[in-house]
C-alpha cells in the first residue's frame, strides 16, 4: 500500500450500503499549474479528509490520485460526513496554492462485494452522481435521502434538484443538494445528459442569504400556480426569482422561461415578450396570445415574469388567460405591487436583516462584504470595521441594490467614510453596472421608477409623509398630510400596494430610510418641505395631554417625532422647541437617559432664556429633575428656582407654589425634613386649588417619603397607599412604579420583610415590563436591602451587583453611594469586612463601583 494510505478497516459486505465518491474539481489543471507543489496539496487533501470520514464510520475502499471511494453502513452518517468534510476543506489554509474545492456524490443500495471491492449498478450510480456535482457541492439520491432522513441531524437540509438522466444509467435519478451552515449553496445546473430547456440568465455575482425564503417560495409554487414576489425597488426580487428558477429547472420538464417586461408598454408588449422567449411566431388572422396559450397548453412549464409594475393591468389579463391553459403551467412574477387576480399568492420580500447583537453574521453585512471584496480583493472585515459595515447596512435598510452600490464606492472610499456620507446617499450611490437598466444604476433611479408610476394625488401624499422621521399611523398622517381632493388613507393604501410605504409595528406605517430621504428631497423640490415640517411639529406638540400619564410604549412610538419637532422649533419657533423638549425630558427621565437629557435641555434652555411661558416653566422643572436624578443638587435647585420664577409670572402664586414640591425634594435630600414637609404641603394646597390631580398624587408620594424619613411609619404607610391608589386611578404607571418601591421601603422599616420582599419583587417585574430603568434601580437596591436584613447575603449579592451596574450606566451618584454602603454591609455579613476598603473611601465612580462589583460576583459564586 502506498505511503499515506488508509489503515485497513473491515469493509461491510452485506445489506444496503451508502457509497460516497469525492474528487478535486479541476485537478488536472491544478496539477499542471502547481507542478511539484501539487503533491503537497494532494497529501494535505488526504490528511484533511481521512480523519473526518473515519470519525463518521466511513471505510476507505480505494484512493486514486485526488479521489476517494468510501462506504458507509449508515446513510445519515455518510451525509453528515460529507458536510463535515466540506467544512474541513473550507477551513484549511491551502496557501500558497489556490483553495481546493471537492465535489461529492453518493447513492444507497445493494452491491456485490468481491476481492476487497464493490461492483454493481449502485456503485456506478454513486460515481455518476459525484461526476454531476460541482466543486464544494454534495449531491445525494432519493435512495440515500430515504435511508438517512429519519436520523439525519436537524442542522442539515436538502434542496430538490429534480430528476436527471445520468450517463450510462438506465433510468432517471432524483437528485438532492445537501445544505448546511458553512456550505456553499449556489452552483451551476446539475450536469446530466438531458437539460431542461430554459433561458434563465446566470448572474455574474454570488447569491447571499435568503435560504429560508427560497424554501418557502418553493413550497408556495408547489401549492399554487401564481406566486408574486413584491417589494420596493432594490430589494432583490429579480435575483431571488432567478435563483428560484435555477433550483426548479428539473421540476418543469417543458421549460423554465424568464420574461423581462422592461420594454413592454401595453398588453401587446407583454404577450410579445412571452412569445419571444418561447419562439412562438405571430400567425395571420390569429391573436398572438392564442398562439402562446396553444403552445403551453397541458405542459409543465414555469414562467418567471420580471418587473410587472409598469404594465400591471396588462399582465393581469395575460397571466389569467395563460394559467387557464393547463394545470401544469406556473407563473412566478416580480413586481412592486400585486397582480391581484384569482389564485395569486404574494410574498412581500423584505430587505436583508441586520442583527444588532451580531451584525457581522447578518445577511446584509455579508452581502456588503462579499461585494466589497469584488472591488477590493484583499478586503477583510476586521473587528474595527464591523461598526461601519453595520451602520451602512442598517442605514441603507438592508436593500441589496443600495448595499451593492455602496460596495462599488469602496474602491475609492473606506467603509468609515461611506458610513459618514450616507446623508448624501443619492450623490454617493451612483456607481452601478454599466450594463444595468437606468433604474438599477443608482439608488435614486430605483426609487424614482416607482415614483413615476404614481398618480398625482399619491405622489403628493408620498412626498408629504417624508416628514415623518419614524413610524406613523393613518390618523396622524391624515392630520399632517391632509389633501382636500382625496383622502390620505386612500393614497396611503395605494402607496402600500406599490411597496413605497410598508407596515410597521401594530397598525403603524413606515418608509425605509432611503425612500424617506427621496420623499423629503421631492418635497423640498416642490417648495413644501418647510410647510409640512411645521405641520408635523405643531401636530405633535399640540396633541399631547398629560405626558406624565402616558405609558412608556407611547413615548417610544413618538420619540423621533418630538426630536424632529425640537429641531424644527429651534430654527423657527421657540415655544414649539420648549414644548417638544418637555415631552422628550419625560422620555429621558423614564428611560434613564439622564446625561443625554441634561445636555440637550441645557442647550435648549440657554437658547430660550428670554422666553417666559408655561412650556419653559415645565422644561426648567424637568431639567431640575434630571439633575436631581444624577445627584447634582446645586444645578437641580437652580433649575427649580428658575421654574418657580417663571411659574409665578405665567400662572400666578398658586402655580409658583406647585414648584415648591420640587424644592421640597432638595430640602429632604439635605436632611431638612421640616422645611421639606412644609413645602410639600404648600404644593399640595396649590395643586388642589388648581385641580391638578397628578400633582396631588405626587404630593402624597412626597409626604409619604418625608414621614418615613421622620420615623412616622404609620403616617408614611397611609400616605404611601393613598399616593399608590391615586396613581393607579390616574393610570400613571411611572408614579405607581415609584410609589411601589417607596411603600416597599416603608414595609421594610416597619419590620415586615415578607411584605417588603413581595412589594419590591412586584416593582422589579413591573419596571422591567415598562422598561423604566430608574424604578428598576430602586427595586433592585430595595430588594437587596431586604435580603440583607433577612441575613441572606448570597441572595442580596446579585441584586446589589445589578443595581451598581445600572447605577453606573445611569450616572446616579447618590444611589451609587447607598449601594456601595450596602455592599460594605454585605462584606461584613460574609466575614470579609476588609474587602470594602477597596471602595469605601472612593468617590462613587467607575473604580469604586467596579471594585464592589468584582467582590459581589465573588460572593455570588461562593468564592
Amino acid at each position: 500500500m502506498a505511503p499515506g494510505a488508509r489503515e485497513a478497516k473491515p469493509l461491510p459486505t452485506s445489506g444496503a450500503l451508502t457509497f460516497l465518491f469525492t474528487d478535486i474539481e479541476g485537478s488536472t489543471r491544478k496539477a499542471h499549474e502547481l507542478g511539484d507543489h501539487w503533491f503537497e496539496v494532494l497529501q494535505a487533501h488526504h490528511d484533511v479528509l481521512r480523519p473526518v470520514f473515519a470519525a463518521y464510520g466511513g471505510a476507505e475502499v480505494s484512493t486514486a490520485g485526488d479521489s476517494f471511494f468510501l462506504v458507509f453502513e449508515d446513510a445519515a452518517q455518510a451525509v453528515e460526513a460529507s458536510v463535515a468534510m466540506q467544512r474541513a476543506i473550507a477551513a484549511h489554509d491551502w496557501s500558497p496554492s489556490p483553495p481546493v474545492k471537492v465535489r461529492m456524490g453518493m447513492h444507497t443500495g445493494i452491491a456485490r462485494f468481491r476481492d476487497d471491492d464493490y461492483a454493481g449498478l449502485t456503485v456506478h450510480a454513486a460515481s455518476r452522481v459525484e461526476s454531476a456535482a460541482a466543486g464544494a457541492q454534495v449531491l445525494i439520491t432519493q435512495a440515500t435521502l430515504d435511508a438517512a432522513e429519519a436520523t439525519l441531524g436537524d442542522d442539515i437540509g436538502v434542496v430538490d434538484l429534480g430528476f436527471h438522466r445520468l450517463k450510462d444509467l438506465p433510468s432517471e435519478l432524483q437528485i438532492y443538494q445537501v445544505t448546511a451552515a458553512g456550505l456553499e449553496r449556489e452552483f451551476p445546473v446539475v450536469r446530466g445528459i438531458d437539460v431542461v430547456r430554459n433561458n434563465v440568465p446566470v448572474p455574474p455575482s454570488s447569491f447571499v442569504g435568503r435560504t429560508t425564503i427560497l424554501t418557502r417560495l418553493h413550497q408556495m409554487l408547489e401549492d399554487d400556480r401564481l406566486v408574486t414576489i413584491v417589494g420596493p425597488g432594490g430589494t432583490g426580487k429579480t435575483r431571488v426569482s432567478l435563483r428560484l428558477a435555477t433550483e426548479r429547472l428539473h421540476r418543469h420538464s417543458d421549460g423554465v422561461w424568464f420574461v423581462e417586461l422592461d420594454p413592454a408598454q401595453d398588453e401587446i408588449g407583454v404577450v410579445t415578450a412571452i412569445a419571444n422567449v418561447l419562439g412562438v411566431r405571430e400567425e395571420r388572422d390569429r391573436p398572438l396570445l392564442d398562439s402562446v396559450i396553444e403552445y403551453v397548453r397541458d405542459t409543465n412549464v414555469l414562467f418567471v415574469i420580471d418587473n410587472c409594475e409598469h404594465v400591471i393591468d396588462h399582465v393581469a389579463r395575460v397571466v389569467e388567460q395563460i394559467l387557464r391553459s393547463g394545470t401544469g403551467v406556473r407563473v412566478l412574477a416580480t413586481s412592486r405591487e400585486p397582480i391581484e387576480i384569482a389564485g395569486e399568492r404574494t410574498w412581500p420580500l423584505a430587505p436583508l436583516a441586520v442583527d444588532d447583537d451580531d451584525p457581522a453574521s447578518s445577511e446584509a453585512v455579508q452581502l456588503l462584504v462579499e461585494r466589497v471584496t469584488r472591488v477590493q480583493p484583499d478586503f477583510a472585515l476586521t473587528a474595527e470595521l464591523v461598526p461601519a459595515a453595520a451602520t451602512i447596512a442598517r442605514r441603507l435598510d438592508g436593500l441589496p441594490l443600495a448595499l451593492e452600490l455602496a460596495a462599488a464606492s469602496a474602491s475609492m472610499l473606506p467603509l468609515d467614510d461611506i458610513a459618514r456620507q450616507l446623508d448624501d446617499r443619492f450623490d454617493l450611490l451612483t456607481r452601478g453596472s454599466r450594463t444595468a437598466l437606468d433604474r438599477q444604476k443608482t439608488l435614486w433611479g430605483a426609487i424614482d421608477w416607482s415614483y413615476g408610476l404614481l398618480d398625482t394625488e399619491a405622489r403628493a401624499v408620498f412626498r408629504r409623509v417624508g416628514v415623518f422621521p419614524a413610524e406613523f399611523d393613518f390618523g396622524v398622517a391624515d392630520s399632517v398630510c391632509a389633501d382636500p381632493t382625496r383622502t390620505v388613507a386612500e393614497s396611503l393604501h395605494d402607496l402600500m400596494r406599490k411597496s413605497l410605504v410598508t407596515e410597521g409595528a401594530s397598525t403603524r406605517l413606515r418608509l425605509l430610510e432611503s425612500i424617506r430621504a427621496y420623499a423629503r428631497e421631492r418635497l423640498a423640490e416642490e417648495g413644501e418641505l418647510e410647510k409640512y415640517a411645521e405641520r408635523h411639529a405643531r401636530h405633535f406638540v399640540d396633541s399631547v395631554v398629560e405626558a406624565e400619564l402616558q405609558d412608556a410604549e407611547w413615548f417610544d412610538t413618538i420619540h423621533e417625532d418630538f426630536v424632529a419637532a425640537l429641531r424644527w422649533g429651534a430654527e423657527h419657533d421657540q415655544d414649539v422647541q420648549l414644548r417638544a423638549l418637555v415631552e422628550l425630558q419625560e422620555f429621558w427621565i423614564r428611560r434613564g437617559r439622564w446625561t443625554e437629557g441634561r445636555e440637550i435641555s441645557r442647550e435648549a434652555l440657554d437658547a430660550t432664556h428670554d422666553v417666559q411661558t408655561k412650556a419653559r416653566w415645565r422644561a426648567l422643572g424637568k431639567a431640575g429633575e434630571l439633575a436631581s436624578n444624577q445627584g447634582d443638587i446645586a444645578s437641580a435647585r437652580a433649575y427649580f428656582e428658575q421654574a418657580a420664577e417663571v411659574a409665578s409670572i405665567v400662572g400666578g402664586p398658586a402655580a409658583a407654589q406647585l414648584v415648591l414640591g420640587d424644592l421640597g425634594d432638595i430640602a429632604a435630600r439635605e436632611g431638612d425634613f421640616e422645611t421639606a414637609e412644609a413645602m410639600y404641603r404648600r404644593s399640595l394646597d396649590a395643586a388642589r386649588v388648581l385641580d391638578k390631580k397628578p400633582a396631588i398624587a405626587l404630593c402624597f408620594a412626597h409626604l409619604a417619603q418625608i414621614a418615613s424619613l421622620q420615623g412616622d411609619l404609620d403616617r408614611a404607610w397611609n400616605d404611601g397607599l393613598d399616593a399608590l391608589a391615586a396613581a393607579r386611578e390616574l393610570e400613571w404607571v411611572d408614579l405607581e412604579l415609584s410609589m411601589t418601591s417607596v411603600v416597599g421601603g416603608i414595609a421594610r422599616q416597619r419590620g415586615d420583610l415578607d411584605e417588603a420582599r413581595r412589594i419590591y419583587t412586584d416593582a422589579m417585574s413591573m419596571a422591567r415590563k415598562y422598561d423604566n430603568r430608574q424604578s428598576l434601580l430602586y427595586a433592585l437596591f430595595g430588594l437587596a436591602e431586604v435580603e440583607l436584613d433577612a441575613g441572606a447575603p448570597t441572595t442580596a449579592a446579585p441584586l446589589l451587583r445589578d443595581a451598581l451596574l445600572l447605577g453606573q450606566e445611569l450616572g446616579a451618584e447618590e444611589d451609587l453611594r447607598e449601594a456601595l454602603g450596602a455592599a460594605a454591609r454585605l462584606a461584613v455579613l460574609v466575614g470579609q469586612p476588609d474587602a470594602a476598603n477597596a471602595w469605601r473611601n472612593d468617590a462613587p465612580g467607575s473604580a469604586a463601583a467596579a471594585a464592589a462589583v468584582v467582590f459581589l460576583e465573588g460572593a455570588t459564586s461562593g468564592e
